[in-house]
């Protein structure tokens, strides 16, 4: 394993404050702040449920053959016995809280969250309760003004409002397979030049990396690719059948600029989309 310690982390033990919920085998038994100095890199064996939430930065979580981008408004479980890997991307110092939940019951009450070990990220930047959380912890670590229960009802908190989307929207995580199909009929049916593969995981809260892996697997080329390919298919209809410009069909067509339509028109189809549209013309039937 190659740790890279360049960080600043401050703990609190919380078992000892105990709450109502310890008497249902359920307590949380340390949290804590962490602020990374850049180039943060560390692996491990988890050994317990580990929350983290992030206030600010962006970095990469390794789990189980997969891995996910987090940011700023994410939270992300470790769970026991998984083998992780995680680490800030330049530029993007991570800053998280973190909190530690043990018990007979943990387990149980977190798949109620919503959180399993095949999907341990989730994005909570939209919710508003979720931001003044993070706003008041945030705020507390960092000039040390909290009472001694601060550390475990704020840990507290933060899983009762997981809770609170949980029942707000109850649906589960769709499996691989699902998500793929989720995919594909959205890039099927959204007009092409509001589209792309950010907007949908950004739409179905999940990964960009995770889009690619289920859609990948399922139909053998990734979401990018298969959007690739439609909007190339849609453009070449509208050079056959439209009087529109290139560049009006580029627009069309959802690519960034008429010069890169044409560099990617020219490399599936062997001609720039004005002389394959003149290659057509010639070849229609005259009336």
């Amino acid at each position: 394993m190659h740790n890279t310690q360049t960080f600043e982390q401050r703990s609190y033990p919380a078992r000892s404050q105990a709450l109502p919920r310890d008497a249902a085998g359920l307590w949380i038994s340390v949290m804590g702040f962490f602020q990374s100095r850049g180039n943060f890199h560390w692996e491990q064996v988890s050994g317990r449920f580990a929350f983290h939430v992030i206030h600010a930065g962006k970095g990469i979580m390794k789990a189980n053959g997969q891995e996910w981008e987090v940011s700023a408004g994410d939270l992300f479980l470790f769970w026991p016995n998984m083998h992780i890997i995680y680490y800030d991307k330049t530029g993007f110092p991570w800053r998280y809280t973190w909190f530690n939940i043990e018990g007979p019951k943990a387990e149980e009450a977190i798949r109620a969250t919503g959180l399993n070990p095949e999907n341990p990220r989730l994005d909570v930047s939209g919710t508003r309760s979720f931001q003044d959380w993070l706003k008041k912890t945030a705020s507390s670590f960092k000039t040390s003004h909290y009472t001694p229960l601060f550390p475990a009802t704020s840990a507290w908190e933060c899983l009762g409002l997981l809770e609170g989307m949980m029942q707000e929207d109850p649906k589960q995580a769709p499996t691989s397979l699902e998500l793929a199909e989720q995919v594909r009929q959205l890039l099927d049916v959204q007009p092409l030049q509001i589209l792309s593969v950010g907007q949908l995981a950004k739409e179905l809260k999940v990964d960009r990396s995770t889009i690619f892996r289920s859609f990948k697997k399922r139909f053998g080329v990734s979401a990018k690719e298969y959007l690739s390919s439609r909007q190339l298919a849609q453009s070449s209809q509208l050079l056959a059948r439209s009087a529109m410009s290139v560049k009006e069909i580029a627009a069309a067509c959802g690519f960034r600029n008429h010069c890169h339509f044409t560099r990617r028109f020219r490399r599936e189809f062997g001609l720039s989309p004005l002389a394959w549209r003149k290659e057509k013309k010639a070849h229609e039937p005259r009336r």
